[in-house]
């Protein structure tokens, strides 16, 4: 917590009521990440084409280009309800994501 709240810090001014807010965050997170990790299913969040491209193409593709971001993410999973197949992705119904596209300015 004492890294994200320092990194937080650089760029914005934080309330004792932001502090709060942030570590209830990072227990949720948690809590779904250990959820998530019970399923005999893998349960996946993913971003749209967010490993497609480097951290340097990424910004090159934004400064040249209009700007995709994601809004909701895309959850899937990897496998069925029997542990099998854990090498088939499926996208969870009604689960498909939403990002907004923003021009080059």
């Amino acid at each position: 917590m004492s890294e994200l709240k320092a990194s937080l810090e650089h760029i914005a001014d934080l309330t004792p009521a932001d502090v709060k807010m942030i570590e209830r965050l990072l227990k949720k997170a948690a809590a779904v990440w250990l959820d998530f990790a019970t399923h005999r299913c893998r349960i996946v969040i993913r971003l749209k084409d967010s490993a497609a491209l480097s951290m340097e193409e990424k910004v090159a593709a934004a400064q040249s280009s209009s700007l995709e971001l994601t809004v909701v993410p895309a959850v899937g999973r990897y496998g069925n309800v029997t542990g099998a197949d854990l090498d088939m992705y499926r996208t969870i119904d009604r689960c498909a994501g939403e990002s907004i596209v923003i021009p080059p300015s």
